[in-house]
Parts: structure tokens; C-alpha cells; sequence
């Protein structure tokens, strides 16, 4: 797969490729659980404290590698890997995954041996 904005190869695994989304995913449920932990303790909110928790079921049920190895849904689609990112001002987007794009890459990298 190359990456759009910076064009370089990346060669993984299934597996390794899994487990970078879900740790992405635990790092964005962490930092969701520490801001709600200190707007809770140092600015004594507690309404925001059941919105996240809503949030946190929802985005549990959202995310993509939940979806294909809890759930059993089928992984064409939204959910082929690499997964595409979500963005607010346009399209989702994701690393190209092109032959075109790949042998660019390869031209400059060098090709990446097995």
C-alpha cells in the first residue's frame, strides 16, 4: 500500500495491519476517557459524562476491525482493507492502493523483497 501524502511503500501482514487500527481505535477510546476523567475532576461536569459513554458504546459498535472479527460481517466494501479514514471535508480517504501507484513507489523506494 502507499500512503497519499507522503509516498512511501509500506509492506505489512494482515495481522500487523489489524492490530495498528486497533490500537488507533484504543487510543482514541483512551483519550476520550481522559478528557471525560478530567473535565469530570477539575471542572466538576457530569453531563458529558453520559454522553460519552453513549459515544463510546457507538463508536464500539463503529469501528471496522470489531465489525469483520466480532460481528462475522463480510469485509468487501466499506470494510476492505486499508480501511479508508473518514474526513469532514470530503470523501474518505485512504492509502492508494493502485498498480500505478504501487510501481511509482517501488521506482522510487526500490522494490521491497519478501
Amino acid at each position: 500500500m502507499v500512503q497519499s501524502s507522503k509516498a512511501t511503500l509500506v509492506t505489512t501482514t494482515v495481522r500487523d495491519y489489524d492490530l495498528s487500527e486497533t490500537s488507533k481505535f484504543l487510543r482514541s477510546a483512551y483519550m476520550g476517557i481522559a478528557m471525560m476523567g478530567v473535565m469530570h475532576v477539575y471542572f466538576k461536569f457530569t453531563q458529558p459524562l453520559f454522553i460519552q459513554a453513549l459515544m463510546g458504546v457507538k463508536n464500539l459498535y463503529d469501528a471496522k476491525p470489531i465489525a469483520i472479527y466480532i460481528f462475522g460481517k463480510p469485509a468487501p466494501g466499506d470494510l476492505k482493507k486499508p480501511f479508508k479514514v473518514a474526513s469532514m471535508f470530503g470523501p474518505a480517504t485512504g492509502p492508494q492502493t493502485d498498480a500505478v501507484a504501487i510501481a511509482e513507489a517501488e521506482k522510487r523506494v526500490g522494490k521491497k523483497e519478501e
